[in-house]
């Protein structure tokens, strides 16, 4: 078990723990590295449940959203809404532009009709935002990342303290943080853990 050491920076901001496999998982290795492109990939969601078919109208306002120059050639080559009924967007950015900076791990509203944005990631990286929940509030972030360490590759130092978001609490931190990791190929990190002799659980996106 690792053992608490240091201190890590904080932000606040909150995370969805809903999501998909990423379309280049589902693809496995089929895709040479060479025809790699600079693709961000895109999971909507909405309230309502079953299938979620994503239509043209909601994919300007996600690159609005997202601050992305709509007009063809300019900064998006393309637009590919994943025919699977589950809101997986495919946006293809020229070689020129920066993927980094339209990266976004928090969830934000797409619509005013309850559709959303859970997360925003380069293709073919299983970047995820895990959430620990249960985690002691004496526990070090230093120790949490160090045992996420074990799964992949750590993306971020910085936690994510969640608070609640309504109630006589809001505002308050509920205990839950986020870490950002690149989860190595095939593995598969669980939800049940034991950190600082404390039973947490994991959660991220398509897990």
């Amino acid at each position: 078990m690792p053992s608490n050491s240091g201190g890590i920076s904080e932000i606040g901001d909150g995370t969805s723990e809903k999501g998909t496999r990423s379309w280049a998982e589902i693809l496995g290795n089929t895709l040479p590295n060479s025809l790699n492109k600079n693709i961000l990939e895109v999971i909507l969601e909405k309230d309502e449940k079953g299938p979620f078919v994503v239509s043209d109208v909601v994919c300007a306002r996600l690159l609005h959203k997202l601050g992305l120059d709509q007009r063809p050639g300019v900064q998006v080559e393309g637009v590919q809404i994943c025919p699977n009924g589950r809101g997986l967007i495919l946006i293809t950015l020229k070689d020129d532009i920066l993927i980094d900076d339209f990266c976004r791990y928090n969830v934000f509203e797409v619509t005013a009709t309850g559709v959303r944005s859970s997360m925003v990631k380069p293709a073919g990286k299983h970047e995820v935002v895990v959430t620990v929940k249960g985690i002691h509030p004496n526990t070090r972030d230093r120790t949490v990342l160090e045992y996420l360490a074990k799964f992949g590759k750590i993306v971020s130092t910085k936690a994510v303290h969640k608070v609640y978001q309504d109630g006589a609490l809001k505002g308050m931190r509920n205990g839950d943080r986020s870490y950002k990791l690149e989860v190595k190929p095939g593995e598969n990190i669980g939800t049940y853990h034991v950190i600082d002799a404390h039973k947490v659980t994991l959660r991220y996106a398509g897990h």
